[in-house]
C-alpha cells in the first residue's frame, strides 16, 4: 500500500503544479456531455432510473451489490452488468440516446457522487465535508484539512445527492425528518437538510479503509510515534494488557486500533463491537480468531440494537479478548467488568487527555446505574483495570501519539499516572519507566525482552509518577 500512496502523492504534486485536477475535469466533462443528451428526454430517463432502483433494492443480494458499489470498483462493474442486463431484458429504449449513454447516466444516478467522486476514489482521503453551497473540504490520512476546488452550486444538486444516498440506504429523509445517518460498506454518511442546516443541505462522509493505513513504517516515518513506543504497544497487546486509547475526532484512533490488532495471537478468540463497521479486522487479519457485532438503528426505537445490548450478547460467546471500537455510554460498565475478570483488550474514547478519558468513563458507568457505587470506588476500579492509556492528537495537519502512561491509582481526588512517553515541542521523549507490575506481566507471558528492555528502570523503581 505504501508504494500506491507514494505514487498518488507524486501524481497529486504534478496535478497541483499544473493547477488542474485532471480526473475531476475528465469526469465532469464526460457527465456534462451525457446530461446534454439526456436532458431532452429527462422524464423518460427518470422513470427508467426509478424502475432500475426498485428492481435492485427489492432483492437482498442486489441491494447489497448496489450498496457495495458506492466504494468498490469491482462491485460497480458487477452492478453495471446487472443494470445492462435489466435494460436489455426489459427493452428499455429512449429515442436519441444510445444504450451505452443511457447505461452511463443510470450508473451515475445510482452510484455516482457527482463532483466529489474524485475525492471518494482517492485512497488517502478519510473525510469529506460538503458545507452546503458554501464549500467542500476534506481531510487526508495525515489529518490535514484541505479546501476542494469545486462546490455544489444549487440546493437542488445537494438534495439530489442526499436523496440518492438515503434512498439506497433505505433511510427516511424528508421535511418531517430532515436528517439521516446512512451506513454503507466502508463508508458512513451524515446528512442534514437545509431546514436545520444554515448553509443549506450538508453532508459529512467518513471513509473507512478495509486495509491497514497505519503501518509501523508509516507511523515512524511520519513522526506519529517512535520505534520504542510501538515496541511497547506490541508487548502490551501480546501480553493481553488492557489499553484505553483516547483523543479527539480525527486523530487516528481507529487506524491505530487496527494496527494494534496485528499483535493479537492468532488463536485467541477476540470480540469486536462497533456501532458501525470501521475496523474490518476480519478482512485485515483473516488468520485470526476474530468475530464482530455491529449496532442497528431503525426508525422504530424498539428495534434498535445499541452497544450495551451487543456487549451482553457478545460476552456470552466466550471471547478471550474484547475490542470495543468506541466507549460511549452504558456499555462501558460491562466492558470494565469484563476487563476486571482478567481478560485483555482495548477501547477508544473521545477525550483530550488521559485524566479526562478516565473521568468520561466514570460518567458513562454512572449513567448505566447512578446507584452503582461511589464515584471514588469507580475511579479506583477504572484506574486499576487499565494497564496503559494512550493519548493521540493532531496539530496543524500532523497526527501524533502524544502520551503513553500507566494508571497508578486514585488518591485524594487525583488521578495518579506513571508517564512513560510524552510529546514535547514536536518530539517524543521517554520520561519514565514501566512499573514492576507491568514488567512482571510481560515476563509471565514470555514477551520478547527487546520490546521493552529500554523501559526497565535501572533502579527497578517506578519513576515519573505525578
Amino acid at each position: 500500500m505504501n508504494h500506491i500512496y507514494n505514487q498518488l502523492q507524486e501524481y497529486e504534486a504534478i496535478i497541483r503544479k499544473n493547477h488542474i485536477d485532471l480526473y475531476q475535469f475528465s469526469y465532469q466533462t464526460r457527465m456534462k456531455n451525457v446530461r446534454k443528451i439526456v436532458i431532452s428526454s429527462q422524464s423518460q430517463v427518470n422513470k427508467i432510473i426509478d424502475e432500475v432502483r426498485t428492481y435492485l433494492i427489492n432483492e437482498t443480494e442486489k441491494r447489497q451489490l448496489l450498496q457495495f458499489s458506492f466504494m468498490d470498483q469491482d462491485k460497480r462493474e458487477a452492478l453495471k452488468r446487472e443494470v445492462k442486463n435489466y435494460i436489455q431484458a426489459n427493452e428499455k429504449v429512449v429515442p436519441g440516446i444510445s444504450a451505452e449513454e443511457l447505461l452511463e447516466f443510470i450508473m451515475h444516478e445510482l452510484t455516482g457522487f457527482g463532483i466529489i467522486q474524485p475525492l471518494i476514489e482517492r485512497e488517502e482521503i478519510t473525510d469529506i465535508f460538503i458545507n452546503g453551497r458554501k464549500e467542500i473540504r476534506y481531510i487526508d490520512v495525515n489529518g490535514k484539512e484541505h479546501k476542494y476546488n469545486s462546490k455544489m452550486e444549487t440546493e437542488e444538486e445537494l438534495l439530489g445527492l442526499a436523496y440518492k444516498i438515503t434512498n439506497t440506504a433505505g433511510e427516511a429523509f424528508s421535511t418531517a425528518k430532515p436528517y439521516a445517518e446512512c451506513s454503507f460498506p466502508f463508508i458512513r454518511i451524515s446528512i442534514s437538510k437545509g431546514d436545520i442546516s444554515g448553509l443549506g443541505t450538508s453532508i459529512t462522509i467518513r471513509k473507512a479503509a478495509p486495509y491497514l493505513r497505519a503501518t509501523e513504517e508509516r507511523l515512524i516515518s511520519t513522526g506519529q510515534a517512535t520505534k520504542e513506543m510501538l515496541d511497547l504497544m506490541e508487548a502490551a497487546v501480546k501480553a493481553d494488557c488492557t489499553i484505553l486509547i483516547c483523543g479527539p475526532t480525527g486523530c487516528g484512533k481507529t487506524e491505530f486500533m487496527k494496527y494494534m490488532a496485528g499483535f493479537i495471537p492468532d488463536d485467541e478468540r477476540t470480540l469486536v463491537i462497533e456501532d458501525d463497521p470501521e475496523l474490518f479486522l476480519e478482512l485485515l487479519y483473516p488468520e485470526k480468531h476474530i468475530f464482530s457485532k455491529h449496532g442497528r438503528r431503525t426508525e422504530d426505537k424498539n428495534n434498535n440494537i445499541d452497544l450495551a445490548k451487543l456487549m451482553k450478547l457478545g460476552l456470552r460467546e466466550f471471547p478471550k479478548r474484547l475490542i470495543l471500537g468506541e466507549s460511549r455510554g452504558a456499555e462501558a460498565w460491562d466492558m470494565i467488568e469484563f476487563f476486571n475478570t482478567g481478560h485483555g483488550g482495548y477501547t477508544g474514547i473521545h477525550a483530550p487527555s488521559a485524566r479526562r478519558a478516565v473521568k468520561r468513563l466514570v460518567q458513562m458507568c454512572q449513567r448505566a446505574d447512578e446507584n452503582l457505587m461511589s464515584e471514588h470506588t469507580l475511579y479506583s476500579i477504572i484506574m486499576d483495570v487499565f494497564d496503559l492509556i494512550v493519548v493521540l492528537n493532531s496539530f496543524e495537519g500532523q497526527r501524533y501519539i502524544v502520551e503513553i502512561s500507566e494508571p497508578i491509582g486514585y488518591e485524594n481526588g487525583n488521578v495518579m499516572m506513571n508517564h512513560i512517553f510524552k510529546l514535547n515541542e514536536g518530539k517524543h521523549q521517554q520520561i519514565g519507566y514501566i512499573s514492576e507490575e507491568l514488567l512482571q506481566k510481560f515476563k509471565n507471558r514470555n514477551i520478547p525482552k527487546h520490546l521493552y528492555e529500554s523501559l526497565i528502570s535501572p533502579n527497578r523503581e517506578v519513576i515519573g509518577v505525578v
